[in-house]
């Protein structure tokens, strides 16, 4: 638990990558990019400074870059000050007097101009791994998912959503909405199966529960191309971001107020 990922949440008018029209996908989560991914102090601790009347998500984040929790989506007023630590302690007990060691240097900045801020462009990020490193191996059907195209070479916009609707089927029947897909389960890389292929092991958690006790397929020897740990990284971002289609998010168009910590 060495890193702190900082989520901004984009209005839905604002969001942009289109809908896939299909019964076999999940319901989207909500667009949302990537402001900042900060270190957490040694004691645990960390203070930033975020955009003002913004709805932000926190993830504390393994050493591989993988979400372990992620909380509610929490805003902050312009020059407000807010903390976590009354809320976490036991309310009949006096908080320890001790000044967290990241009060004790400068805040990380969050509030991040618009062009520093992260998302993953599934169309050109994701797919184009995909489509280099998994399909030549996922054709034909010898491997699921199959991820072979009807869609001509120069239709590349029906080739990515093909893959898209690949990688999005679902577990069960159309109208679960449990968002735990065959390969991959959206805002949760850790328990998509797709992630422990990647790294051919189970990255689950024990309070996962049924996914913990999942079995990693690993990748056949001398199958495919290997990905980098920046191809993989991509991916895991893309789950955890909410798996959405299409495109990056636009730029927030308002003009927003100072900072708050």
């Amino acid at each position: 638990m060495k890193t702190l990922r900082v989520i901004e949440g984009i209005p839905a008018r604002m969001a942009s990558g289109g809908e896939v029209s299909s019964s076999s996908r999940f319901p989207q989560l909500s667009a949302r990019r990537i402001l900042a991914e900060v270190p957490i102090k040694a004691d645990g601790s960390f203070h930033l400074t975020v955009p003002a009347s913004t709805p932000i998500q926190l993830q504390i984040l393994d050493d591989r870059g993988l979400a372990l929790r992620s909380c509610g989506w929490i805003w902050a007023r312009n020059h407000q000050a807010q903390g976590c630590i009354c809320c976490h302690e036991d309310p009949e007990l006096t908080p320890p007097n001790r000044v967290p060691d990241a009060l004790k240097g400068t805040a990380e900045m969050a509030a991040v101009p618009l062009g520093r801020r992260i998302s993953v462009d599934f169309n050109a990020e994701i797919a184009p791994i995909i489509a280099s490193k998994c399909a030549p191996c996922h054709r034909g059907g010898d491997q699921t998912p199959d991820l072979h195209s009807d869609a001509s070479a120069s239709d590349t916009a029906a080739k990515f959503q093909r893959l898209y609707e690949a990688l999005l089927a679902r577990e069960g029947e159309p109208a679960d909405t449990s968002g735990l897909g065959k390969y991959l389960h959206p805002g949760r890389a850790r328990t998509s199966p797709l992630v422990w292929h990647l790294y051919e092991q189970n990255t689950a958690k024990p309070w996962d529960g049924a996914g913990a006790r999942g079995v990693a397929k690993p990748i056949p020897d001398g199958k495919g191309a290997t990905l980098t740990e920046a191809e993989k990284q991509s991916i895991v971002r893309w789950i955890d971001l909410g798996a959405r289609p299409g495109a990056r998010p636009e730029p927030t168009l308002k003009v927003e107020s100072g900072p708050s910590r």
